[in-house]
């Protein structure tokens, strides 16, 4: 019986030493719970900082918006195509499309982001460090209902009721005070967690629209600056063209001048020559047929003249048009008289041709 009773009391003892330990454990265990709730509190404050300083950086982002919406329209294009192009070359010094420019707002938000997931793998670390020390409690406290239902055994076995009583009051209110601790723990764990993540979908779906917003929107002014660019391109390259055509016109009424001006020479000199050989007795002993071939040269050369000053009123006409200007100009015309035979009896004709004043 003796024997019986010391077994009884070293089995009390361990089973106060392990009530001791398992105390100390769950101590430990709270004070590593209390951390990670620090640790989620400074979390969530430095989110909060962030999020303040990114509305900060939205309000001056909305007000630089603003003022550059409220400043004239009337600046040239060619201001506006500078700055737009100091723009896209600041973009691609910063990055390619696979590296596109990212502002100020936007880094903000992924900045946001990063410290959002790091709260989360901190978190789910915290986590899984508790569900590990829950798992370990509910070992020790298995492998002590094993040691309780073996101290029942023995205690049924001897012939004390008292003692077995006291034991088993003992053990009862060891068991409910651990599950108590236990379920406390879950269930502030369930509700830190249940918050934190509600916390933090919200804020990565406003910053997730909030990005999409601004991509929409510097799409949307990239497009429009693409149209007014081609626009620009279209006027130029069809006002090109207009020159270009003009300017061909140009260079064949040169030409049809040229050649009528050689022409004209040609039959002056022509002239000249036959009224130099012409003397007075030919003249006066002229038949018909030489008056006639004299009035068809003087025909033609009135002809070519009169064909040099429509072109010359075609060259000025089109001068005009493409200066723009309509200045009140004409072109000068020559006098021309009519033929009369007397120039073929006069001797002086060929020495005072016609001539444009």
């Amino acid at each position: 019986m003796a024997g019986v009773v010391h077994k009884i009391n070293s089995d009390s003892q361990k089973l106060k030493n392990d009530e001791k330990d398992l105390l100390k454990n769950r101590h430990i265990s709270f004070k590593k719970l209390l951390s990670s709730e620090e640790v989620l509190t400074s979390s969530l404050k430095l989110n909060a900082i962030s999020k303040g300083s990114m509305t900060k950086s939205r309000n001056v982002n909305k007000n630089r918006s603003r003022s550059r919406s409220l400043s004239p329209s009337s600046k040239p294009l060619i201001e506006t195509s500078d700055q737009r192009s100091l723009e896209t070359d600041n973009f691609k010094a910063q990055g390619k499309v696979s590296t596109v420019m990212i502002p100020d707002s936007q880094k903000l938000l992924r900045i946001d982001l990063d410290s959002l997931k790091n709260q989360l793998q901190a978190q789910t670390k915290a986590f899984e460090f508790l569900n590990h020390s829950v798992t370990l409690l509910e070992k020790e406290s298995s492998h002590q209902r094993v040691k309780i239902q073996e101290l029942e055994e023995v205690m049924s076995m001897s012939c004390y009721p008292a003692q077995d009583d006291l034991i088993r009051r003992g053990a009862e209110l060891g068991r409910q005070e651990l599950w108590r601790a236990l379920a406390r723990g879950l269930q502030e764990v369930k509700e830190n967690l249940r918050g934190s993540e509600e916390a933090q979908r919200g804020r990565t779906t406003r910053s997730l629209l909030q990005l999409g917003q601004e991509i929409r929107e510097s799409k949307k002014f990239l497009w429009e600056e693409l149209e007014v660019l081609q626009e620009e391109v279209t006027y130029i390259h069809q006002k090109l063209k207009s020159q270009e055509e003009e300017i061909n016109k140009n260079l064949v009424n040169i030409k049809k001048m040229q050649k009528n001006q050689v022409k004209c020479r040609k039959v002056l000199t022509k002239m000249k020559q036959q009224g130099s050989m012409v003397s007075e007795e030919d003249l006066k002993n002229k038949d018909s047929w030489g008056e006639e071939e004299l009035e068809e040269e003087l025909n033609d050369i009135w002809s070519a003249v009169n064909t040099l000053e429509n072109a010359i009123e075609s060259l000025s006409l089109t001068r005009i048009k493409s200066r723009g200007t309509p200045k009140g100009r004409k072109g000068r015309r020559c006098v021309s008289p009519l033929p009369t035979p007397a120039w073929a009896t006069d001797s002086d004709s060929d020495a005072n041709p016609p001539h444009c004043p």
